[in-house]
């Protein structure tokens, strides 16, 4: 006798499915909430920890600067006693000088440990948030390493396009997420679309309501991390290099991927619209080490103005000042949106341990307590409702 000729049986067999049904769709509801708790409690946090994080990443020294030291130990004025710390010997003054961060990474943690502390970032831009993670220090600390890294050890800016896709990938059930990118580069104060052979010079203009745009730049659509990496490398490839005293190449220009996010989400009918910066900043230095002349001299002046002014940028929002300078510098105008009292940064100052590198590493490690001690206010999420403009 099969089933369908007891009915008994089949009453029992519907009422399993209903109830197993009701199982499910209570479980559903169970874990899109659990995943509206994290969201809420993750930004929660990141907005205590302050929406200007800043860490500092000292690198390894170098083979060659190994060979150089008269003994093992002439490397050791820069310490980390704590995971939140670095001291430092200023053979100058005799002092030894502390400097508090977020996180201190050693030059033994390596990139996975890095992006384990940027990835919340990436979580708050697919939030609906303005995010910035820069990377800043003096030429040749380390900083193009922890934006690009190398092949099978990439960097922050690799991991993040990927990150973007995998939480697009994990949230599909409740948001339809679209990207587009855009790489340009700040050279001499002059603003190039890196995805265009021609490097065409673009103007920035500021409308009424405060935004800026890049006139004459189009966001590439992208599908897939595959689409994002091609775009990346393809930047990468026509970024501005020089050859210092301080560094044999050396990138003289500040290179900006941005990522534009835009989500949808039906059960909340809610709408987010984001922009993600990720920036490997041109290296700072002091005109008399790396011994510019001519054009590397003028690159290197308008480098350290730029810097200058991120720093007075950063200051003015920390004050709450009426007046930001975001004006001052095409790299402070462009970044706007992401470094702005409504977005969230994160920087990391990197550091070379180097003897010889003492008073840069110095001026890097001030800077980024400065910057670490800044506190923007409460970032502001970039959402609206389904039906409203």
């Amino acid at each position: 006798m099969c089933i369908r000729d007891r009915p008994e049986s089949m009453y029992m067999l519907k009422e399993a499915l209903r109830s197993e049904k009701a199982r499910y769709l209570e479980l559903h509801k169970r874990y899109h909430a659990e995943l509206v708790r994290r969201r809420k409690l993750h930004n929660v946090l990141q907005d205590l920890k302050g929406n200007i994080r800043v860490m500092c990443r000292v690198r390894p020294l170098l083979y060659n600067e190994v060979k150089k030291l008269s003994n093992r130990s002439a490397g050791d004025w820069l310490q980390i006693p704590e995971e939140c710390m670095v001291t430092a010997m200023n053979e100058e003054s005799n002092k030894l000088l502390s400097y508090e961060f977020d996180r201190v990474f050693s030059p033994k943690e390596g990139q996975d440990t890095v992006f384990e502390e940027v990835q919340p970032m990436i979580v708050s831009a697919m939030d609906g948030y303005n995010v910035a993670i820069l990377a800043y220090g003096q030429t040749g600390s380390g900083k193009t390493y922890t934006m690009e890294g190398a092949k099978g050890n990439e960097g922050v800016t690799f991991r993040a396009l990927k990150e973007v896709f995998a939480l697009a990938e994990e949230r599909a059930e409740t948001y339809r997420y679209e990207f587009s990118v855009t790489i340009v580069e700040i050279y001499n104060e002059k603003v190039r679309n890196l995805l265009d052979k021609r490097g065409d010079r673009l103007e920035l203009m500021e409308g009424a309501n405060g935004k800026v745009k890049v006139v004459g730049l189009t966001p590439q659509r992208i599908n897939n991390v595959h689409d994002a990496i091609k775009l990346f490398e393809i930047g990468k490839s026509n970024r501005s290099i020089g050859v210092t005293n301080v560094n044999e190449y050396s990138s003289r220009s500040h290179s900006i991927l941005s990522v534009y996010i835009k989500g949808t989400n039906q059960e909340l009918k809610q709408k987010i619209k984001a922009k993600l910066d990720l920036v490997d900043l041109a290296g700072s230095e002091r005109l008399s080490k790396s011994e510019a002349e001519g054009e590397r001299m003028k690159e290197a002046t308008n480098i350290n103005l730029s810097l200058t002014t991120l720093g007075k940028v950063l200051n003015a929002l920390g004050a709450k000042s009426p007046h930001v300078p975001y004006r001052d510098s095409k790299l402070t105008h462009i970044l706007k949106a992401s470094v702005g009292g409504d977005a969230k940064t994160l920087m990391v100052v990197q550091v070379s341990p180097n003897p010889g590198d003492v008073q840069e590493s110095l001026t890097t490690l001030s800077f980024g307590t400065r910057v670490c001690n800044i506190e923007k206010g409460k970032a502001k999420k970039n959402a609206t409702k389904i039906g409203k403009k």
